[in-house]
C-alpha cells in the first residue's frame, strides 16, 4: 500500500501564517471597536499637535491678551450651564467649583477668540488665526474621563488627553510627561491633574432638627436593601434614608437625646453586623448600642461598655466595624482599637491593641477603621495624620505600617476621618481639614496617593470637614459633610 503524503514545514508555516492573518482580520471585522478606538486615538493625537503648534506661534509673537491663568485647567468640555462666553468653573458637570476647571458654553467652545476652551485669543496673531476652530475630543464626556486639558504656568503650557486603543497608548507612557496614563505635548513636566475618579452627583439634607435635616452628619453605613444610615450628631438620633430615582428620601428618624436606654449622647460610627443588626457608638454616653430591625425601622435592643480605660470601657467610641463576625471599635481618647466577640446575642470584649503615641504601632486618635479583602485593617490615626495598617497575628493584629503624613499637598493628610475600600480595592480618605476625599491605590504592600476630589466651600462638589464614607452597591461614594449638613453623592467616572 502508498502512504499518503503529509504537509512540508513550509506548507505548514504557510497555512500558519495564513490563520494567523484571518484571525487578525476576523478580529477587526467582529470588534469594530478596536478600529473606531484607534481612529479616535489617531485624532487625539493629530489635535493635540495642532493646538500645541497653535499656541507655541502665539507665543513666539508675545500675543497680547495672555495664555490663560495659570495652573487652571481648561476643558474641552461643554458646561450645560454655561449662559455666557465666560464659562464656568465644571461644577454644572460634577467637578469641584471653586476656579480649578474652567468650561466653555457651548455657542463658544469652539471660537478662537479667547472664548472657546482653549483661553487664548488667537484672532490678534498677525496672519490671523492658523486655526478655523479648536478641535475637541471625539468623545468629549465627563463620565468617560475623554476630553482634552489645557494648561499654563504662565511661562509654558502643556495639552493633554487620556488615549484609549491599545496601539497609542504606549505614547501616553513614553512620551516624558508627568502623567503616564496621558498623552501629552507642550511643557509636559507641567502640573496635571489627571481625571477624577469621581464626580459630583447630587447631595441631600439640609441643616435642622426635622425630618430629611441634620445636625452635623457624622458617619454613614448601608443596609441590605440600599437604605443609608446616618449618625446625626448633633440631633442625637438615626437617620434613615431610602433610595428614589437615583437619590434618597427621608425616611423616619430614630433615637433621642439622653442616657437612657434607646438614648443618644452624640452617635458617631455605626455598622451592620451578619445578622443585619445596627451598632452604633454612643461617643459621650461610652457605650454601643445595639438596635434590632422592626418593620421599616429599628428598635432598642441592648448596649454594652461604659466609660473607662480598662477592659471593656470607652472613651469616646467612634468608628465600628466588623470582619470574621467580630467587632472592632475605635476607642478614640483611649487611643486603642478594641475587639469585641460575639456571645449570646450581644458582643464582649476581647482584646485591645494600640496606645498613645506617635510612634509605630500607637495612635493619637483613631477614628475610623476599614478592612480590606485580606483582612487587614486599616484605622484613620486622625491627630498622627497618617493610616496605619495592621495585620492579623492570632487572635489581635499586629502594628505593619503607616502612610500619609501632615500637611494639604497631595498625599498628605489633615484629620483623616472616614475611610473606605471600593470594590477595586483602592482606598477613600475623607480628610476633614483638607476638605477633601482622597484616593490610594495598593502598591507593594502599602498603599500611594492617586488623585483627590473636593475643595473647601458649600458648593457642589465642595467640602465642610467631610467625615464619614461609604459606597452603596452600584459603586456611588457617599461622603458626610459635616458642617454643610448634607450627605454628598459621588459618581465614579471610567477612569
Amino acid at each position: 500500500m502508498s502512504r499518503k503524503a503529509g504537509f512540508t514545514l513550509i506548507e505548514l508555516l504557510i497555512v500558519i501564517g495564513v490563520i494567523a492573518v484571518i484571525a487578525v482580520v476576523v478580529i477587526y471585522v467582529i470588534n469594530p471597536q478596536i478600529t473606531l478606538q484607534q481612529a479616535r486615538d489617531a485624532t487625539r493625537v493629530s489635535d493635540l499637535s495642532t493646538i500645541n503648534n497653535a499656541v507655541g506661534i502665539a507665543n513666539n509673537e508675545n500675543l497680547a491678551g495672555g495664555y490663560g491663568t495659570p495652573y487652571v485647567y481648561y476643558l474641552s468640555l461643554i458646561d450645560p450651564t454655561a449662559t455666557s462666553s465666560a464659562g464656568t468653573d465644571c461644577s454644572g458637570l460634577g467637578f469641584p467649583a471653586g476656579g480649578a476647571y474652567h468650561c466653555a458654553a457651548s455657542a463658544s467652545v469652539y471660537k478662537v477668540d479667547g472664548t472657546g476652551w482653549v483661553p487664548i485669543d488667537f484672532t490678534k496673531m498677525n496672519a490671523g488665526s492658523p486655526l478655523s476652530k479648536l478641535p475637541i475630543d471625539p468623545v468629549n464626556t465627563t463620565s468617560s474621563g475623554d476630553y482634552y486639558v489645557y494648561v499654563t504656568n504662565g511661562n509654558g503650557w502643556k495639552v493633554s488627553s487620556y488615549l484609549e486603543s491599545q496601539k497609542y497608548t504606549p505614547l501616553a507612557a513614553n512620551d516624558g510627561g508627568s502623567d503616564t496614563k496621558a498623552y501629552e505635548v507642550g511643557d509636559i513636566q507641567l502640573t496635571s491633574p489627571g481625571r477624577p475618579s469621581y464626580l459630583f452627583g447630587t447631595s441631600f439634607g439640609t441643616s435642622g432638627a426635622g425630618n430629611g435635616q441634620f445636625g452635623h452628619p457624622d458617619a454613614l453605613a448601608f443596609d441590605g436593601s440600599g437604605n443609608i444610615y446616618i449618625a446625626d450628631y448633633s440631633n442625637n438620633r438615626i437617620d434613615k434614608w431610602v433610595p428614589s430615582g437615583g437619590a434618597f428620601v427621608s425616611s423616619t428618624p430614630f433615637g433621642s437625646g439622653g442616657a437612657g436606654a434607646g438614648q443618644f449622647s452624640h452617635p458617631q460610627g455605626l455598622a451592620f453586623d451578619g445578622s443585619g443588626n445596627l451598632w452604633i457608638a454612643d461617643s459621650f454616653n461610652n457605650r454601643l448600642e445595639k438596635w434590632v430591625p422592626s418593620s421599616t425601622t429599628f428598635v432598642y435592643s441592648t448596649s454594652t461598655g461604659s466609660l473607662g480605660s480598662g477592659d471593656g470601657q470607652f472613651n469616646d467610641p467612634v468608628g465600628i466595624a466588623f470582619y470574621g463576625g467580630n467587632m472592632y471599635v475605635a476607642d478614640m481618647s483611649n487611643n486603642r482599637i478594641e475587639k469585641w466577640t460575639p456571645s449570646g446575642g450581644t458582643f464582649v470584649y476581647s482584646t485591645s491593641t494600640g496606645s498613645g503615641g506617635s510612634g509605630d504601632g500607637q495612635f493619637s486618635g483613631p477614628a475610623y477603621i476599614a478592612f480590606d479583602g485580606g483582612g487587614n485593617m486599616y484605622v484613620s490615626d486622625s491627630n498622627n495624620n497618617r493610616i496605619d495598617k495592621w495585620t492579623p497575628s492570632g487572635a489581635t493584629y499586629a502594628y505593619s505600617l503607616s502612610f500619609g503624613s501632615s500637611g494639604s499637598g497631595n498625599g498628605f493628610l489633615s484629620d483623616p476621618l472616614g475611610i473606605a475600600f471600593d470594590s477595586g480595592g483602592n482606598l477613600y480618605i475623607a480628610q476633614a481639614s483638607n476638605n477633601r476625599v482622597d484616593k490610594w491605590v495598593p502598591s507593594g504592600g502599602t498603599f500611594v496617593y492617586s488623585t483627590s476630589f473636593g475643595s473647601v466651600g458649600s458648593g457642589n462638589g465642595q467640602f465642610q470637614n467631610p467625615f464619614g464614607i461609604g459606597f452603596s452597591s452600584n459603586g456611588n461614594l457617599y461622603v458626610a459633610d459635616y458642617t454643610n449638613n448634607r450627605i454628598d453623592q459621588w459618581v465614579p467616572t471610567s477612569y
